[in-house]
Formats: structure tokens, C-alpha cells, sequence
């Protein structure tokens, strides 16, 4: 197999630029033709950088010589600089299209840069001048990607072996052909032949070891393999395909052996350098890693693996900021390669930079929007912020298209249940267990996704999980909690002992089998396994935890703080400190706890569980939480897979106020134990926080469910009764609960911003802000109090400024939420931004279609913006739908409004009704421009002027007022400078409207410019014939001096029906053109 070399973000290096960085100072004068002869000499004896400077040489005497830009092009093909060798070639075979060597490179430079058709031509060109090359008949074969293709390669070979007779060639081209297409047999046959013919030849043995790899016979393999290796010159590819055979097959010393052979010979190749390095990486010797990326940065600076190598040595150095750096030197070299993109966002991730992240993840979606991975992974971030509509839109296309696999469909269903779309959700588990019944994990989420809706069902897919995965420990935590909650201990102690005797070196069961005999207060029975599991992994944190519960509840604290105490001081050891801090923490001794933390990190400054409890006890004194954060991170840093620690910072951050950076950690937690109380109850505040109330209240009640602590479960109680209570439609007493339950927790933003509503609705807006300020500033997300914020102030309490600031504030904040759009779109509505209302009120539609007082406001954005087709269309929509009476007449009264103010004939009648609407809504805006229009056709020309400008007084950015202001300045208020400011502005929102061309070109030629106005006023005709437009092109083009066009349009508005004065003039000036024709 030729197989290509990273291609990512390719840009050719073109040869001009090349001359210019490579030739500077460059005054040699021997002969051209010598100067190719030396070249080639230097080539054939590896010695690649003279070859480099004296074929330049020879390119400053000759520039668009094909001969040397071609020695070039293989050059550094050979060298394995892909990208700049490709440059080269394709100039050269322009220039020399029937030299075989150039074409033959250029279709390899071709097919590594992933050219696949060109290459295929390439080789074939190759042919017709070396009929039996190997190289370019295997090309032919390694080109192929169709049944077309094959059946094409298959016609060609026997063409060119009934034309030229036998040869090792044409073996080897079908050998390959059928390796690819899975027929080993016969490919095994065709290869044999060609060794048969030629027993030397490299690519055979090549090929022949890949059909046994491809056959998983690997001894065989590295047979054939090194065979052609040893039969090769050293940088070809056939060598590199040896040695990453020995790397796959964990024999990397030969590996490294065989690289240094290659090296020793070509040290200058490229690609041997990037499987040093990788190799040193994989075996963390970052030094020789490093040195050997640079060797090849030396060479080529935009080289792509050797830039993400560099950056991926300074991940593992713990070098994050010089990683990152290095990633952003490669994007500039390859701007479109979608996974520098992907790398950049991960090492922002690991940083805890989300929103650096989730850029990088849309950056990579612009230059490669089917990129299934970035999708995931952006979804994935959208639904740890809570953004479950955003994330299932994102992933929507992979999965109509099922692309991205088994993770598409996971990150799927758990987006549609938290957006409450539990059918679909449960819909798309039970489909990947049907697909894959003998994947645990599929039998795992369906349970887990059933836990608080079917227990019964729940568990049936639980035992699943481990009848088909003992070790499933995630799913026999369940399934302990299970037995617990039922009174079957005895069965789960005994499911349990036998994973501890069929597992004995791991601390899982032992985990499991403690908190068994805790709940069966067998707590020296606990003791024991907890201490057996410390013993295996000290870092594990809940151990520690459960063990310092146990001294405490069972009255030896006194006793085990004694031996610890000793324990520690002899051991010096930072588990004794970490054990013995745990207790002195459940018995309140804080200052002693933070002494023995702070004793193990002297000990050991990384250790994760003391890193942990630390944060832990430093989080309850708020002067002293950013300090514990900073440990917190630490712990993570070190144990991020740890879901107690993970639970910790995730803790920390909803301390400090941040529920949306606390919530992914939450949930990793809480999917690593959904079975620990704990963790799931701090999910479920952070999601009560957060207003995402559905599941909230689900893992809420599994709470309630549960036999979790008594605290726990009060707080889930009272946390449910919060969410029952609807705040537009009270129950009696509710207001008096919520205030005692803000007694308790004067921060708690759900309880603020419920309370705050219902007293927006008992009239008393100056409590209700208050109130709502209040939650705003726990949870500055909060989008209940945010719009009922927004409304108080853009309404009772008059504050435009700071209603535009929570309008901003609510357009920025995620999650998606189907109450934003149709409130803040009203809101932009009533302050005269209807582009922005006509977008929001469109999403709200679609959201709510069904609402027809919603789809009327969004008719009146849309006319406000100018939109006035869109806002008939969809008045019409409403007049087809199922709308009240009184809905129905408001739209069919608003439609019919819109369709007259620009017929004067309808206007009488529609101004009756105009009236009416005014008498009981004064600011109408549909009704106003009716009786403005109405206006004009009296010729009361400053009474309509009134009306228009004080509807733009009020909405500065009315469209239809601009417009119908702007041409009545025009036509007959003479305020030119006035009227084309005017038109100008109006043109925004009505791009094509003929009479706005025709008033500015009418402007245009008032003020003389006849060209202007010439221009202006043909888009006005082209739209719309009509006789002043007509008039006006004539009398400006006759100032051009055009009379043939003058003529045409004078003539063709008079034929339309001008006006007295009009007609007096286009006849004078059509006298005067033909005066002078005559008298020419």
C-alpha cells in the first residue's frame, strides 16, 4: 500500500517563494546541463542537502526549467516534505508532461496529499513511457476506489502485457488489486508469480506481507515485510511500513533499531524523524521526542505531525501554555485541518477554559461541518452547561444520518430527557439494546435512565449489566442500593463476597460489601474491608470518608483518635495524616483536621484525597473558598476520574455562586454513582438553581424514594413543594410558604424569584424587584426572574435603561428556553427593535405554533422591519388557522390595513375603520399610517408629516413610517436633504422598492447629478414601469447628452399618461432632439 502521509490543512509551498528564501546571494556560474549532472550525483549518494543547493543553483540560471524544478519536486517528495515536493511536481510536469520520472512522483505527491484522481493519471501518463514500472502499476491498483476502477486497472494491465509481454509488474498491480478486495487467495497467487519472475523485487514482499497482517498472521508478516525492507534504499516506504509493523506488534526495540538504520543512511528522512519522536513520546523520553520534531521543524516549519508533536511533548511536560501555543503555530500553517481545531479545544478543556473549548469545537464544525467528534463533543459540553435543546439540535443531522455511532445516540437521549422528551430518550436506549443486547454498557443506561421512573424495569436492565459484566461496578452499586431499599442484604452480601474472592486485588467489592455492613450495623465487619481496600489504593477518598463516620457513630472516637494520632506520628506516612484528619473533621476539630491535611501534603504535596478534604474543610469559611478551589482543582488534576473529588470541586464552585461551572462536575459524579445520595442531591440543587426543573424534580423524587439520609430527604421534600407551586397561578398559602422557606435560605433563587413574581401579580412592583434583584443575584441565569424583571421595568416602573440591560442579559443566557423568545421579542416589539422582535417572535412561533396572538405580534415585527409581504403571509396563516374571534378580527383588520395604504381608491373606507381602532388604541401603528396615507391623498401633506414623524418619535426605526416620510419629503415637501437621509435609511429594510429609486433618483437629478440620478432611477424601471419614473430618465439622460435613450423614455412616459406639467416638458425636449436631428 502507497499509503499517504498527513495531508491536514495542506498548502502547496509555491517555487517562486521558495527561490526567494533559498537563492539570495546565489552568484555560481557553471554550466545548467553540469550543474543537473552533480545534482543527480548527489542524490544517488543520499547526500540530499548538497543535492538541495546545487539544484537551486541551477534554478536561479534557468527559473522554468521543468528538468530542475522536477529534481526539485522528487527531492523532497523523498525527503518527506509532501506539501513543498507536491509544488514542485506539478510545475514540472506542466513543463515536461512526457517525462515518466516526474509523472510517476507527481502521481505519489498526488495520492499522499489525497488526490486521488489526479494521482491515477498521473501513473497512467507514467505508463505510457515505462509500460512495466512496478511503481506506477501498483499505483494504479492502490488508486482504485470503485468496482469501475478495478475493472478499468484489470483492462489496462492486460492491455499493456498482450503489448509488451510478461513482467514482475503486472502480477504485483493485481496482487494488490485482489489484497483489497479481501481475496487472499488469489492475490497470494498473483504475488507468488511476481516473485517468481523477480525474486528481488521489494513491493512484492511489501505486499505480500500486508496480506498476512490483513489475515492477523503476524510472524509471517514481519517475514515478508523486513524482507522488503532489506531490499529497498532507505527511504522507502516499504522501510517506514516495517517499522510501524514492529511498533504494532510491541517490538520496538527492532523497531527503534531499524529507524536508527535508516537514519544512519538519510538522516535528513522526514518521516523515519516523526516515528523517532513518536516513539520517544509513546515512551515518555520527551527530550528525544522533542529534538527529533525539531529536526524536521528545521526542515519544513509548517510540518504538521512534527508542530502537533512539539505541542502534544508540552501536554505531557505539563507545559499547557506552551502545548497550546505550539497548536495555534500549526493552525496558522494548516487553518482548515479540523483536528488541530479539536486538539486546541480538548487542551482548553483540560484547562477548565469551556468556553475557549466550545469556540474551538465551532471553528472546527465551520471547516468540517460532518466532523462527528467535534459535534459530540460540543453537545456534550451544550448539555453540562444545561443547554439540552441547543445539543440536541447540534446533533440532530448525525443522527438522521447515523454517523458518529453508539456516542451519538447516548448523547441524544440523555439531551431529549433533559429536555423532558423522556419517550424519545427511553425510545433511543431500549433501540441500542435491542442493536447490541450483548453490550452492558446499553443495558446500563437503560437502567440507570430508569431509575424514579420503573424500578421494576430498572432492574431488570441492571442485572443485565452485570450478568453480563461482573465488574460493571457502577451497575453492582445499583444493584446493592437495590437490595438495600428491598431487605434483601443477605443476597447482596453474598453476590458480593464472591466478587471479592474472584477479585481479589480490587477495592471495589470490598467498597461495596462496607456499605453493606453498615447498613447492617456490622461496622467492625466495615472497618475491616475499608482498611483492605486503603491498602490496595490509597487515594481512595470515600473510604476515608466512611471510615471516619464509622468512629464517629459508634462511640470510638475517642479511642481511634488516640491510635491514629499514634499511628500517624509513627507511619509519617500521608494516608495515616489523610485517616486521621478525617476523623478529627467529623468531630469538629477543624484547626487539628487542617493541620494533619496540611502534614500529608508536606508528606506528599499531590495526594489526592488530602488535596480533597482539605478543599473540603477550607469551603466552609467563605473568606477561604478561593483558596479551596485552587486545592480542589489540584485533586481533580491528579484524580479526575475520582467522582468523590470530582463531587467536591463541583461542590466549591456552587458555593462561590457558580452553579453553571459547577453542573458538568455534578454530573460526571453523579453518572460514576447514581446511587450515592449525596452526589445526586447536589446535582439536583445545582439543576434546581438553574431552573432546570424537570430533572430536578426527577432524581428529587428518587430521593424521596430512597432510604437516603433523613436531611437529604427533607431537603428533597421541601425543594419539590417549591417547584409545585406555580407562581401565575398561586394556590392560597403558597406566598406565606415561600416567605418561611426564604426565612431558612434567604439566597434561594427559585424561592426569591417565585415569590417576586406573585408579587409583580398582587400589584406591588417595588417588593417584586426587590425580590427579583435578589434571585437575580444568586443565580444571575435565572430566566423566570429576568423576564419578570424585564417586564417591571419596561412597564410599572419605567426604567428603560436597566430593561435593556436584562433584555441583553436574557438574549445571551443559556440554556435555550422556550419562555425567552416570545418575552423578549414582545419586549423588542414595544421598544420599536423589530428586526430583532420579528426574530425572536419567529422562534417563539415555531415553538408555540398553536399560539395566534403570538404569530399577530410577529406579523407586526415583521411590518415594523418592512417585512410587510412576510407579515401579510403570515396573517393569512393566522385567517387559516383555528384562532378566537377576537384574534380573528385583529389580524383580519391588521391585514387589511396593510393591503390599502398604498391603494388611494381604498383608502376612504379603510380610514373609517382606522378611526374606530384609534379610539380605542391610539398607538396603532397599522391604523396611524392608514390615516397618515389618508392624509397625503387630501393633500394635507404637513398633517401627515405630523403623523409620521411622531410615530418615528416613538419608533425610531419604524420601516413603513421612514419610507412613506422619505417620499413625501421627495414628491412634495421639497426637503431634499431631509428625504434622502430618510430614503437612504428606508432602503435598508426595503431593498427593491421602486418608488425609494425613484424619489432618490428624482433628488439626484434636482441637485444636477445626472449620472446618479441615471443609475438610481433604471433599478426603479426595471422593477416598475410608470410614467414619472420614465420622465425623469429622459430629462436626466437628455442633461447626459444621450438624446437616442432620452427619446425612448420621454416618448414611453408620455405614452403612459403624465401629468399637465410633465407632459409640457418631455414635449419640449423631444421637439428640441428632433430639431437637431433635422437640422444635422
Amino acid at each position: 500500500m502507497l499509503t499517504p502521509l498527513p495531508s491536514h490543512g495542506f498548502r502547496a509551498a509555491m517555487v517562486t517563494g521558495l527561490l526567494l528564501v533559498l537563492t539570495t546571494g546565489c552568484t555560481r556560474k557553471d554550466d545548467f546541463a553540469e550543474q543537473l549532472k552533480r545534482g543527480d550525483e548527489a542524490v544517488a549518494t543520499n547526500r540530499y542537502d548538497d543535492a538541495e543547493k546545487i539544484f537551486m543553483d541551477a534554478l536561479v540560471l534557468r527559473q522554468t526549467d521543468p528538468q530542475v524544478i522536477g529534481r526539485m519536486g522528487i527531492l523532497y517528495y523523498n525527503q518527506g516534505q509532501i506539501a513543498r515536493g507536491y509544488a514542485f511536481l506539478e510545475e514540472a510536469v506542466k513543463g515536461a508532461p512526457n517525462n515518466a520520472d516526474f509523472q510517476l512522483h507527481y502521481a505519489l505527491a498526488c495520492y499522499s496529499v489525497g488526490k486521488t484522481i489526479d494521482a491515477r493519471k498521473s501513473a497512467q501518463k507514467a505508463l505510457e513511457q515505462r509500460p512495466k514500472d512496478e511503481v506506477a502499476l501498483l499505483l494504479l491498483a492502490e488508486t482504485c476506489v470503485s468496482t469501475r476502477d478495478n475493472e478499468e486497472t484489470r483492462r489496462i494491465i492486460e492491455d499493456l502485457r498482450t503489448q509488451n509481454g510478461e513482467a514482475a509488474g503486472y502480477y504485483l498491480a493485481l496482487g494488490a488489486l485482489r489484497r483489497m478486495q479481501r481475496d487472499y487467495a488469489a492475490a497470494e497467487k498473483e504475488l507468488d508469480a511476481a516473485l517468481a519472475l523477480n525474486p528481488q523485487l521489494s513491493a512484492a514482499h511489501d505486499q505480500m506481507g500486508m496480506l498476512y497482517a490483513a489475515q492477523g498472521d503476524n510472524a509471517k508478516a514481519a517475514v515478508s515485510l523486513k524482507t522488503a525492507a532489506q531490499l529497498a534504499p532507505p527511504r522507502a516506504t516499504v522501510r517506514l511500513r516495517y517499522v510501524n509493523h514492529l511498533i504494532r506488534t510491541d517490538a520496538r526495540e527492532e523497531a527503534k533499531k531499524e529507524i536508527a538504520s535508516i537514519l544512519a543512511q538519510a538522516p535528513d528522512c522526514i518521516p523515519a524523524l516523526i516515528l523517532e519522536a513518536k516513539l520517544a513520546a509513546d515512551e515518555r523520553r520527551l527530550t528525544d521526542a522533542a529534538t527529533s520534531a525539531r529536526k524536521v521543524i528545521d526542515r519544513d516549519r509548517t510540518h504538521y505531525e512534527a508542530l502537533t508533536l512539539l505541542a502534544a511533548v508540552k501536554f505531557q511536560e505539563g507545559d499547557f501554555e506552551g502545548g497550546i501555543a505550539r497548536l495555534k503555530e500549526a493552525e496558522e500553517h494548516h487553518p482548515r485541518a479540523p483536528q488541530i481545531k479539536m486538539q486546541l479545544a480538548a487542551a482548553h478543556l483540560k484547562k477548565g477554559e469551556r468556553l475557549a473549548a466550545e469556540d474551538y469545537l465551532k471553528k472546527t464544525l465551520l471547516v468540517a461541518p460532518n466532523h462527528a467528534e467535534a459535534t459530540q463533543a460540543l453537545a456534550e459540553l451544550q448539555l453540562q452547561k444545561g443547554d439540552a435543546i441547543a445539543a440536541a439540535a447540534q446533533l440532530e443531522p448525525l443522527v438522521k444520518a447515523r454517523s458518529g455511532g453508539r456516542r451519538t445516540l447516548v448523547l441524544y437521549a440523555q439531551a431529549c430527557f433533559d429536555k423532558g422528551d423522556e419517550k424519545q430518550g427511553l425510545t433511543i436506549l431500549r433501540s441500542l439494546v435491542a442493536q447490541a443486547a450483548t453490550d452492558p454498557d446499553n443495558h446500563y443506561l437503560l437502567g440507570r435512565a430508569l431509575l424514579g421512573r420503573d424500578r421494576p424495569a430498572a432492574r431488570q436492565a441492571i442485572e443485565t449489566t452485570v450478568r453480563l459484566a461482573d465488574k460493571h461496578w457502577s451497575a453492582q452499586e445499583i444493584l446493592v442500593d437495590f437490595d438495600l431499599n428491598e431487605n434483601r442484604t443477605n443476597e447482596a452480601a453474598s453476590r458480593i463476597a464472591a466478587l471479592i474472592e474472584k477479585y481479589p486485588g480490587d477495592p471495589a467489592p470490598l467498597l461495596l460489601r462496607a456499605r453493606i455492613r453498615i447498613y447492617a450495623d456490622d461496622l467492625n465487619g466495615a472497618e475491616a474491608d475499608l482498611l483492605k481496600a486503603l491498602e490496595l489504593d490509597p487515594s481512595l477518598h470515600h473510604a476515608y470518608y466512611e471510615l471516619a463516620r464509622i468512629y464517629f457513630v459508634s462511640s470510638r472516637s475517642p479511642e481511634a483518635l488516640e491510635k491514629l494520632t499514634a499511628s500517624a506520628a509513627q507511619s509519617n506516612t500521608p494516608r495515616a495524616y489523610t485517616q486521621l484528619g478525617m476523623l478529627q473533621t467529623a468531630l469538629g476539630k477543624n484547626n487539628d483536621a487542617r493541620k494533619s491535611y496540611e502534614q500529608a501534603l508536606a508528606l506528599d504535596r499531590d495526594f489526592p484525597p488530602a488535596l480533597n478534604n482539605l478543599a473540603m474543610l477550607l469551603s466552609k469559611t467563605p473568606e477561604d473558598l478561593e483558596q479551596a478551589a485552587k486545592l480542589a482543582r489540584r485533586a481533580h488534576e491528579r484524580l479526575p476520574a475520582d467522582p468523590h473529588i470530582t463531587d467536591t470541586l463541583g461542590w466549591i464552585l456552587f458555593r462561590q455562586g457558580q452553579h453553571a461551572a459547577a453542573l458538568p462536575y455534578f454530573r460526571s459524579a453523579a453518572e460514576k454513582r447514581p446511587a450515592d445520595a449525596e452526589i445526586q442531591h447536589h446535582l439536583a440543587m445545582t439543576l434546581y438553581c438553574l431552573e432546570q426543573e424537570e430533572p430536578a424534580r426527577l432524581i428529587l423524587q428518587r430521593l424521596v424514594s430512597a432510604k437516603a439520609e433523613a436531611a437529604l430527604v427533607a431537603d428533597a421534600h421541601q425543594r419539590l413543594a417549591v417547584l409545585a407551586i406555580d407562581p401565575e397561578r398561586p394556590a392560597p398559602g403558597a406566598k406565606d410558604e415561600l416567605q418561611r422557606w426564604l426565612g431558612q435560605d434567604a439566597t434561594d433563587p427559585v424561592v426569591l424569584a417565585r415569590l417576586g413574581v406573585i408579587e409583580a401579580r398582587e400589584g406591588d412592583p417595588k417588593k417584586a424587584a426587590e425580590l427579583l434583584e435578589s434571585a437575580l443575584k444568586s443565580n444571575p441565569r435565572s430566566v423566570s426572574a429576568l423576564l419578570a424583571l424585564l417586564d417591571l421595568y419596561a412597564g410599572p416602573l419605567a426604567n428603560p435603561g436597566r430593561a435593556q440591560e436584562l433584555a441583553k442579559a436574557a438574549s445571551s443566557t443559556p440554556p435555550a428556553d422556550s419562555r425567552i423568545p416570545p418575552r423578549l421579542g414582545r419586549y423588542a416589539l414595544r421598544s420599536g427593535d423589530f428586526a430583532w422582535a420579528a426574530s425572536l417572535l419567529q422562534d417563539a412561533a415555531r415553538q408555540a405554533p398553536d399560539d395566534m396572538d403570538l404569530r399577530i405580534d410577529h406579523a407586526r415585527a415583521l411590518y415594523g422591519s418592512g417585512r410587510v409581504k412576510d407579515a401579510e403571509s403570515t396573517l393569512a396563516e393566522v385567517l387559516k388557522g383555528n384562532p378566537s374571534s377576537v384574534t380573528r378580527e385583529a389580524a383580519r383588520r391588521m391585514s387589511r390595513m396593510l393591503s390599502v395604504v398604498d391603494r388611494r381608491e381604498e383608502l376612504p373606507a379603510a380610514r373609517v375603520e382606522a378611526d374606530q381602532v384609534l379610539s380605542s388604541d391610539p398607538s396603532d401603528l397599522a391604523a396611524l399610517m392608514i390615516v397618515a396615507a389618508d392624509s397625503e391623498r387630501l393633500e394635507k401633506y404637513r398633517e401627515a408629516e405630523r403623523i409620521y414623524g411622531e410615530i418615528l418619535a416613538r419608533l425610531p426605526g419604524f420601516a413603513p413610517a421612514i419610507r412613506k416620510l422619505a417620499l413625501l419629503q421627495a414628491d412634495f415637501l421639497g426637503d431634499d436633504k431631509q428625504a434622502e437621509e430618510l430614503a437612504q435609511k428606508a432602503r435598508r429594510a426595503y431593498p427593491d422598492d421602486p418608488e425609494l429609486s425613484r424619489a432618490l433618483g428624482s433628488i439626484s437629478y434636482r441637485r444636477g447629478d445626472y449620472q446618479a440620478a441615471v443609475n438610481t432611477l433604471r433599478q426603479s424601471w426595471r422593477q416598475r414601469e410608470d410614467p414619472q419614473t420614465a420622465f425623469l430618465l429622459g430629462v436626466a439622460l437628455f442633461g447626459l447628452k444621450n438624446t437616442s435613450e432620452s427619446r425612448t423614455f420621454l416618448e414611453r412616459a408620455l405614452q403612459l399618461k403624465l401629468p399637465a406639467q410633465e407632459t409640457t416638458e418631455a414635449e419640449r425636449i423631444l421637439r428640441e432632439i428632433r430639431g437637431n436631428r433635422s437640422g444635422f
